[in-house]
């Protein structure tokens, strides 16, 4: 065993312990793992938190409260998560009630033994419910700003975490229907919740039903004969990002108050986050303070100013005058964008003070200017703002089965479907052939009889994430947000499967099925599916995860002679060698191994024939062609000239202040123009291309070759052409947005490739009418045949007399009925893949 080998051992062996003295985040994970499988539930336990642990307030302290006045639920035990100040415990929690810190080892105990878990935002991403626990999730507004994919500006996957915690959640309690639905749909859950949605009207809203106004003014200090304006400004930052804005609210707040109307007095109570930066800046003590509960100050207000906040939806049953003062509406639409319209607002929008005061001096007016539309919001917004939500929530979380479905009848919003629901994992979303498969696949799915979801890491290159936003919108997404959940010995038995697979009837026994069915799970929640696939096929992780799924049908997917690609060396080491040796192991725990073409299947049959118990599970069916597409773009081509020569656009790229525009010659209609279409990888045969059209290129001077793609082995492949004096003939054009619109202008399309999945690139040169040469190799040869194409011996002497053949004698185009292959392709998808019984025609 040699010195590096034996490191990595001795790396693997103390690194769970590494974790545990020096990284905080695994720690975490690794003894919530232990309170998750070990910790018993506690039957009488509900645990609240809110925003993060920032207060105690919103919706849980609502509820809280509600269950504290009623004897018959003086059993339960009450715990309130904090992080940082603690300064409002006394002030708002009675005597029993236990504080536990967010993130501390009692909270990890706390989260995975309590009964009750009841958040008006989210846990963290360690966090998933055990069975028989109750998760209720009741948001904190009504929303004005977008949310979730809604928000241009945001990251593909950033709000995986909201989207992972829906999933989890029990009971979604939403103030009206218009939350309901912007919730599941911007956060993509939409078919997969399990849940119950249950518009009851908010909890918290209550508390401003249940004020004492005297009192509310007695603890403000305001005299009872004041009427009493709030301006309640909205918090402005990103879920990653925090802006001060204290400054810019204190001046506003300082200019309305030398302008109030007789009788009235200002009061500024700020988001929490805001409130860091009033009191970093010394100006805290004009604020309302935090412990202060907002919907219990909406009780004594006579008159809301706020900007963006949702806290106009909680003011709207009280039917009082509302404006609306912000300066950015069109800037703050382009950076976070919004729900409603400037038009749809209960009040004036005044982007200056000088308004606000105007509106100051025509109270009235302002009354009955907007009493409609107040009327006409309360009742789109505010329709069970009655004083009994939270009672409502008490009788389905803890009343009798009477009570329970009486409420559940009355309030439930039913968005389940019964379309056969499949989980897909995407393979990365690289710019590959598995990327454009899978995207012509979604776009054909038949969504009145499926509800599809895909699932892949947490999307971060510019690739994946471009790709990302071609995927059909019916297609739900799931980006995996944090770390598994796993024990000390459950991390050693992982990295044996991983190093050794299941070869042997050890492994077998000691395989952490339990990690793998706990991951899945902490992913997708409740969510149930009818078929998952593996569409990638080269991931040993998601391979793992759907192997020892619950799910009734599990796919994976074979885009390639599978046992040539474990043997395929890159820059000087195996690929795919340890990924493919454990997901050759694992194929006996899927339902159907798909190939993707004849000769691939039965060339993958033939070398991994020994994995699988039963040869029928290997099957095949055709990838999809996006024919609409490739017609469609084939004449978009963009063209400029420059030194007497043409010019072909590959590429434009937005380059921050640069826009940057890649191009190559184009194809001249005085050259002979080969073109080949591929990733710059081992198997797809570049270098003997070159090499034969570095020999054809003696006897036939003006011929051109055009190669399109990237890949690990582009700076060799450039290195070779200079070897060989080709930089004028043989153009490397990159990745190209539109390949089409190159092969179009090209004469004739040469792969060269040493093995194929099947050769998508080849249906779509049949759909441009292309004469084509291929090598006859695997994948290849299902597609061309002596009638549509020329197959030639997989060598640089086959590959030269291709081209020899094409300029000499030439070689006839053919089409094809691409929209019967389609259909036929996709009969193959659902009879072996979905496992429909009808078999595909003309197999």
């Amino acid at each position: 065993m040699n010195i590096n080998r034996l490191k990595q051992i001795i790396k693997k062996l103390i690194y769970p312990f590494i974790e545990l003295l020096v990284k905080p985040d695994e720690r975490k994970q690794i003894f919530y793992t232990n309170y998750f499988k070990r910790g018993k539930i506690n039957n009488n336990l509900i645990v609240y938190e809110a925003f993060h642990g920032a207060n105690i307030s919103c919706n849980p302290y609502a509820l809280y409260l509600e269950l504290l006045n009623h004897k018959e639920y003086s059993h339960l035990q009450h715990i309130w998560i904090l992080d940082g100040d603690q300064s409002e415990v006394n002030h708002k929690i009675k005597k029993g009630t236990l504080i536990v810190r967010r993130n501390s080892l009692k909270y990890l105990k706390t989260l995975a033994t309590a009964k009750y878990l009841v958040n008006n935002n989210t846990f963290p991403p360690y966090f998933q419910k055990k069975q028989n626990q109750i998760y209720v999730n009741t948001w904190h507004g009504t929303p004005l700003k977008t949310l979730g994919r809604d928000v241009e500006t945001a990251k593909v996957s950033e709000h995986s975490n909201v989207q992972r915690n829906l999933l989890h959640t029990d009971f979604f309690i939403a103030p009206n229907l218009y939350t309901a639905k912007k919730m599941i749909s911007a956060y993509d859950v939409e078919g997969i919740f399990n849940g119950e949605i249950l518009d009851l009207g908010y909890p918290r809203i209550d508390l401003t039903f249940k004020s004492d106004y005297n009192q509310v003014k007695r603890e403000l200090g305001v005299a009872a004969d004041e009427k009493i304006i709030v301006y309640f400004p909205t918090w402005r930052g990103g879920i990653h990002s925090h802006r001060d804005t204290s400054h810019e609210i204190y001046n506003n707040y300082k200019q309305m108050s030398s302008s109030l109307p007789e009788g009235y007095v200002l009061l500024l109570k700020v988001h929490h986050i805001t409130q860091k930066y009033f009191v970093k800046n010394g100006l805290g003590s004009i604020c309302v303070p935090p412990e202060f509960d907002p919907n219990v100050l909406l009780a004594v207000t006579d008159l809301l100013i706020t900007d963006y906040s949702s806290v106009f939806f909680d003011y709207l049953h009280l039917q009082r005058p509302i404006i609306f003062l912000a300066d950015d509406w069109d800037e703050y639409r382009k950076e976070r964008g919004f729900y409603l319209e400037k038009s749809d607002l209960p009040g004036p929008l005044c982007s200056e003070i000088n308004e606000v005061n105007y509106w100051f001096m025509h109270l009235d007016e302002l009354q009955y200017n907007y009493q409609d539309k107040l009327k006409e919001c309360a009742g789109r917004y505010s329709y069970h703002d009655d004083g009994k939500a939270t009672e409502r929530l008490v009788k389905v979380l803890f009343g009798n089965h009477a009570e329970k479905q009486s409420v559940l009848n009355s309030y439930r919003i039913t968005e389940k479907n019964n379309k056969t629901k499949i989980l897909l994992y995407s393979g990365g979303l690289n710019n590959n052939g598995i990327t454009v498969a899978l995207v012509n696949l979604l776009n054909k799915i038949d969504y009145n009889r499926f509800d599809l979801t895909l699932i892949d890491y947490n999307l971060n290159n510019p690739t994946s994430i471009g790709n990302a936003e071609k995927i059909n919108p019916k297609v739900k997404k799931i980006y995996r947000i944090g770390d598994w959940n796993r024990g000390i010995i459950e991390y050693y038995l992982h990295h044996l499967i991983l190093g050794f697979g299941l070869r042997s009837p050890i492994l077998k026994k000691i395989v952490p099925k339990s990690l793998y069915i706990r991951e899945l799970s902490r992913l997708l929640g409740n969510s149930k599916f009818d078929i998952s696939i593996d569409f990638g096929g080269y991931s040993g992780f998601w391979s793992l995860l759907f192997a020892y799924s619950d799910v009734k049908r599990k796919c994976i997917y074979q885009h390639n002679d599978m046992w040539q690609e474990y043997h395929k060396i890159i820059n000087g080491s195996y690929k795919h060698r340890k990924n493919l040796g454990l997901i050759f192991t694992l194929y006996n725990q899927f339902d159907s191994i798909v190939s993707v073409a004849e000769s691939t299947r039965d060339e993958n049959l033939l070398r991994l024939g020994k994995y699988i118990d039963e040869p029928n599970k290997m099957v095949f069916a055709h990838n999809i062609i996006d024919f609409e597409k490739v017609l469609k773009m084939k004449d978009d081509a963009t063209y400029f000239n420059h030194n007497s020569n043409d010019y072909l656009v590959t590429n434009i790229k937005d380059d921050r202040n640069k826009l940057v525009i890649e191009s190559v010659v184009a194809p001249s209609l005085n050259c002979t123009n080969f073109i080949n279409v591929g990733r710059l990888s081992p198997e797809k045969g570049h270098e003997n291309l070159i090499k034969a059209f570095y020999e054809l290129s003696k006897e036939y001077k003006d011929t051109r070759l055009y190669i399109v793609g990237e890949g690990p082995l582009d700076k060799e492949l450039r290195k070779l052409i200079k070897q060989l004096d080709l930089e004028e003939s043989v153009v490397l054009t990159g990745h190209a947005s539109n390949p089409y619109s190159l092969i179009n202008k090209c004469d004739c399309f040469v792969l060269s490739s040493n093995y194929e999945g099947q050769g998508l690139v080849l249906l779509e040169a049949q759909i441009l009418n292309k004469a084509i040469i291929s090598t006859n190799v695997t994948g290849a040869r299902s597609v061309i045949s002596g009638k549509n194409g020329f197959l030639v011996e997989n060598s640089i002497e086959g590959l030269l007399q291709g081209m020899q053949t094409y300029l000499r004698e030439g070689i006839t185009p053919s089409s094809y009925n691409y929209e019967e292959y389609n259909a036929q392709a996709l009969r193959m998808f659902y009879h072996h893949v979905c496992g429909w019984e009808v078999e595909p025609e003309n197999h």
